[in-house]
């Protein structure tokens, strides 16, 4: 089954700022940097249900994408035949 993949404007704000932010610290990784989270968030449409859920949280799921160090975490609800995109936070933040 595919889904569709729809990124709240939440999520897109934050995938923006955190892209900003790189293009200042490392500007020759921001644009594969950002190719690899679109990917990331775009293999969603095909089996979303592998990626575990957060707790307390049962209906909410997430997805870590890019390396250990720098990893963030794409955090999506599953609706249907619809994958809602809700936040992307670097991983090693706590809020």
């Amino acid at each position: 089954m595919i889904y569709e993949v729809t990124i709240l404007p939440l999520a897109l704000k934050q995938l923006e700022a955190a892209h900003d932010w790189l293009k200042t610290q490392s500007p020759q990784h921001a644009a594969p940097w950002y190719d690899a989270m679109v990917d990331a968030i775009n293999s969603l449409d095909e089996h979303p249900a592998r990626c575990p859920k957060v707790q307390p949280h049962g209906d909410v799921r997430y997805l870590l994408a890019g390396n250990k160090r720098h990893a963030y975490r794409i955090n999506f609800k599953i609706r249907e035949n619809n994958v809602i995109v809700h936040t992307i936070r670097h991983s090693a933040r706590n809020d």
